[in-house]
């Protein structure tokens, strides 16, 4: 996720790795960094990654506030989780901040209208099946564009694309992905959800449990199932040489 206030020294990457053999170094930054050719190929076999997820359930005991609804309707940003009430300007200051530093130092998009269009666009749909074609008419561009600002929200761990799990039997949905965005709170922002309702938390719960397998899997290798007939497994975890695991 992206780091909502730390910073890595411009010239980290440049340390001698012979010199400072006993050193070790915590980096903690935005999610494009491990994006950067320059961090990638200077710390080639000299870094390990830790994906630090939205809050999880341990940390709700940690904060003091154990509510799932509370951690649904305002995520798990800490410093949005500690609000006491719905930060809903801070959200759309998140989203501005995404596009000023992730967005435009290392990707080569010029329409922001459209991108941060579809970014509402597909927060709104969080969870549902994802169609491209779907999107291009509102967002004003072609559905390439749509796919590529797709593959942008991938790369920055703002959104999460689940694949089909497929068993190669001919009543199984193959192709069509399913698209999560990463935190509850900027769902429910972007549903204009101020207050949960009973109907609401199902679709919450997924988001909820994906994040703790992702959290504690640092994984994003997580699929789900579907069939022709809309009968359908939320999460399917299929470990090589295993057999796979159904999650409802």
């Amino acid at each position: 996720m992206r780091s909502t206030g730390s910073t890595i020294h411009p010239g980290f990457s440049r340390l001698p790795p012979d010199h400072y053999q006993d050193i070790r170094v915590i980096a903690t930054g935005s999610s494009t960094l491990g994006t950067s050719a320059k961090f990638r190929d200077t710390l080639a076999g000299r870094k390990a990654e830790l994906w630090l997820t939205p809050m999880v359930h341990s940390d709700l005991e940690a904060f003091g506030k154990p509510a799932l609804a509370h951690r649904f309707l305002h995520g798990g940003l800490p410093p949005f989780f500690l609000a006491k009430s719905v930060p809903e300007r801070d959200f759309q200051e998140w989203m501005d901040a995404y596009w000023a530093k992730d967005i435009q130092e290392l990707f080569r998009l010029e329409r922001r209208h459209s991108f941060q269009r579809f970014v509402e666009l597909l927060l709104a749909a969080s969870g549902g099946l994802f169609e491209a074609t779907r999107y291009a008419r509102p967002c004003e561009v072609s559905r390439t564009a749509i796919s590529n600002y797709l593959a942008v929200l991938e790369t920055t761990y703002v959104a999460h694309v689940l694949h089909p799990f497929s068993s190669h039997a001919t009543t199984e949905i193959t192709s069509t992905p399913k698209v999560y965005g990463f935190d509850t709170g900027f769902v429910c922002y972007y549903r204009g959800w101020n207050e949960l309702r009973r109907e609401d938390m199902g679709l919450l719960c997924e988001h909820f449990v994906l994040n703790e397998l992702q959290a504690h899997l640092q994984s994003r290798d997580i699929q789900y199932w579907r069939d022709k007939k809309a009968h359908e497994v939320d999460f399917v975890l299929a470990p090589r040489n295993h057999p796979p695991i159904a999650i409802e």
